[in-house]
């Protein structure tokens, strides 16, 4: 059987190929057309922005939000209808990636445009930006603007160089419960936002740079009612991030009814994210995954940026600054890292396409002594160079949990190049000189309120691949941190045993140590407190907190000898401990006001009054020294003088409940019963306000806990 040649349509496909030209032609036409309006668009924005004067700038940062648990990013169940608005009204940037999980490195890139390597601010607490750096505040500033900011918590002090360029910078914070071992030194949403909006009432006639900063997404996670209720003991976290977009909200509505909603630009992001459990990590700080480095991005200016625009492409919170300059129409600064996203804002995608990002933490490094993490995220590929490196392929592994470094060689050594030549790229005058700052040691004690601690050099010492990879610690610093719930339910025997099996894994870790110190103070156990501190002090010679901690020790043993030589012998090694910190710190306030509570005990009131009096004329605004110098002065019945040293301090902490009892146990001694009475309640309700907190308080992030007690206060000389 024989087949028949088939017989080409030639008629067919000439209409096919005729079909083929006319719908590429459509296309092209319809690409060209949209183009067309993009960049119409985008020149007519640029042509009228000044129609109505310079506009306002708002920018809102977010401690510690994950964007998907933000409506307009993907949340289906954190309600967020202010933010959404915004989001929804203006342009959503929607994989944003920070520099650093943590606050200060993140804020600082945020407001330079520059990466840390750069900017030289690598942890919190412990750098200061240089002056070298230019802020968007001082470029702003420069331009006739006037500048403010309202900061959430401590950690973002003036003192850590963020205020360069600013007016106005309200940093101004009272710890509420200066005892509880898990709280920070902050402000609630609220209160940013009523300060807020009062800066705005001020500044109706001028154009102003406000900062936003809301604290409140930070563990531990106390959101108010109604939120406390609405999302329950397991989402806590969500309340809290209600509750700053209720208190965005205020602010929002305020600028309408001030009729400066449609000429201010609102920039609303996140510092970094929050683990909530993911790879192990209960919070952030320790590794560098996505749900730490993804971070929201909106820009909202009404009925002027594209309603509902969604950028799905990779950017970088260092290319903020160069984006809101654009906006306002102000030239770049000279140390911008990052480029502009305004011809984003309407469209055009070439500035985003290609962009890499150069992310670090070296929070392990300072705080731990373990490995620092860097590297290089891009929109398909994350590399992280640490002890055992990491390459992650985000299209087909978003959460990040196949690492393909020894799967794909290639690839990884072509990262590897990358993130090199990038970070050649970036470096700054201080890249890697690590010039952290001197503080004073009042602002350690707040920062150690805010649950920083720090490793010694010694503990640093050594190559990136000798010291451990954090990756590989996260479960032990997760078990520390179940230690933290033993202690507030009082389970001293378990927490015992917790934490010196964890000690045998890691005999070195400071915050192991401090936590079983803790242990064995609030237990009496005081020869094993002294042996624990005298440990801490052998593998962390620099770090001065256990040196006071053996004197309180010493004063202890002193109380309970049994003879004269015995209570000296004890005493002198308190002082000797004492001396020792500010013989290496002449600063140290804490210290001095326990030398001045440390002869109050021995009953050497002249030499306790001369020591804090002095003090007092270095540190006036650390109430412990007035509180040790009041109860010296009533010791010797000058009650009027303690009177007025007791007042002092609760005038600068108003929280502590001994300062209101000792306040009452002097007016009852003077016959003023009715005060007496007056402050003998304060000192209960303030006792009670801490028991709650305690009671309520959730475990904070790995590392982020609080550690060693707090001043010393003057003790009752015992009889002799």
């Amino acid at each position: 059987m024989k087949f028949s040649r088939p017989q080409l349509n030639i008629g067919m496909i000439r209409i096919s190929l005729l079909v083929l030209v006319l719908l590429a032609s459509l296309a092209l036409a319809g690409f060209s057309a949209r183009k067309a309006v993009q960049g119409w668009k985008l020149q007519h924005f640029r042509q009228t922005r000044d129609a109505k004067g310079k506009l306002n700038l708002l920018v809102i940062t977010m401690d510690t939000t994950r964007y998907d648990h933000i409506g307009c990013f993907g949340s289906l169940y954190t309600r967020t209808p202010d933010i959404d608005r915004l989001g929804y009204g203006g342009v959503r940037f929607m994989q944003t990636v920070a520099t650093a999980p943590i606050t200060v490195p993140s804020h600082a890139a945020i407001f330079t445009g520059t990466y840390p390597i750069f900017h030289g601010v690598r942890n919190n607490g412990t750098f200061k930006l240089a002056p070298y750096n230019i802020t968007l505040a001082e470029a702003l500033k420069e331009r006739g603007y006037d500048t403010g900011a309202v900061i959430g918590a401590f950690v973002l002090h003036g003192q850590f160089g963020l205020d360069q360029g600013f007016d106005y910078y309200n940093d101004k914070f009272e710890n509420p419960n200066p005892k509880l071992e898990f709280f920070f030194d902050e402000i609630p949403a609220s209160e940013v936002s009523r300060l807020g909006n009062e800066y705005i009432d001020q500044h109706l006639e001028k154009p102003f740079f406000l900062w936003l900063h809301y604290f409140d997404p930070h563990a531990a996670y106390r959101p108010p009612s109604p939120y406390k209720e609405l999302y329950g003991p397991a989402n806590l976290y969500d309340g809290e991030i209600a509750f700053v977009d209720e208190n965005i909200g205020k602010v929002v509505k305020h600028l309408e009814e001030k009729k400066l909603l449609d000429h201010t630009l609102i920039v609303l992001t996140a510092d970094h994210g929050e683990s909530l459990g993911d790879h192990g990590e209960p919070s952030h700080g320790l590794l560098m995954y996505d749900t730490t480095l993804h971070v929201p991005l909106l820009f909202y200016l009404q009925d002027r940026l594209p309603a509902g625009e969604e950028v799905k492409e990779m950017v970088r919170s260092i290319d903020i600054m160069p984006t809101i300059l654009d906006l306002l129409e102000i030239p770049q600064t000279k140390n911008n890292q990052g480029v502009s996203l305004l011809p984003r804002l309407f469209g055009f995608r070439q500035q985003t396409q290609h962009l890499q990002a150069l992310i670090e933490n070296y929070l392990p490094y300072f705080n731990f002594g373990y490995a620092s993490l860097e590297g290089l995220r891009t929109g398909d590929y994350k590399y992280i160079n640490a002890p055992e490196p990491e390459l992650y392929d985000l299209k087909a592994d978003v959460r990040e949990y196949r690492n393909l470094f020894q799967q794909k060689p290639r690839t990884a050594a072509r990262f590897e190049a990358d993130y090199q030549k990038l970070r050649r790229a970036s470096a700054g005058p201080n890249a890697d000189k690590f010039e952290q700052v001197d503080m004073d040691e009042e602002t350690k004690d707040r920062l150690r309120a805010l649950g920083y601690v720090w490793a010694s050099s010694n503990s640093k010492s050594g190559a990136k691949k000798e010291r451990k990879d954090p990756k590989l610690m996260i479960d032990f610093m997760t078990a520390l941190n179940r230690v933290g719930e033993m202690i507030r339910r009082e389970r001293w025997d378990q927490a015992e045993e917790f934490l010196k099996a964890l000690l045998q894994q890691d005999p070195g870790n400071l915050m192991a140590m401090q936590k079983l110190a803790l242990i064995y103070n609030k237990t009496n156990n005081t020869d094993g407190a002294i042996e624990v501190n005298k440990k801490m002090i052998e593998n962390n010679p620099d770090f001065l907190q256990p040196h006071l901690q053996l004197a309180r020790l010493f004063i202890r043993k002193a109380l309970a000898a049994r003879d004269q030589d015995g209570r000296k012998a004890q005493f002198d090694q308190a002082i000797g401990e004492i001396q020792y910190v500010l013989a290496k710190d002449n600063r140290h306030v804490q210290a001095k006001s326990d030398l001045g509570a440390c002869y109050f005990t021995m009953g050497d009131y002249a030499r306790a009054e001369e020591v804090l009096r002095k003090a007092l004329t270095e540190n006036p605004r650390y109430p412990y020294l007035y509180y040790n110098l009041g109860a010296t002065l009533a010791e010797q019945g000058r009650y009027a003088d303690a009177e007025t040293e007791f007042q002092k301090a609760l005038s600068l902490q108003k929280n502590d409940p001994d300062f209101y009892f000792s306040l009452a146990k002097l007016y009852q001694k003077t016959g003023d019963k009715k005060r007496a009475q007056e402050y003998r309640e304060g000192g209960v309700l303030a006792a009670k306000k801490l028991a709650e907190a305690e009671k309520e308080a959730v475990e904070g992030p790995v590392g982020d806990q609080p550690q060693g007690a707090g001043p010393a206060k003057a003790r009752r000389r015992p009889a002799h």
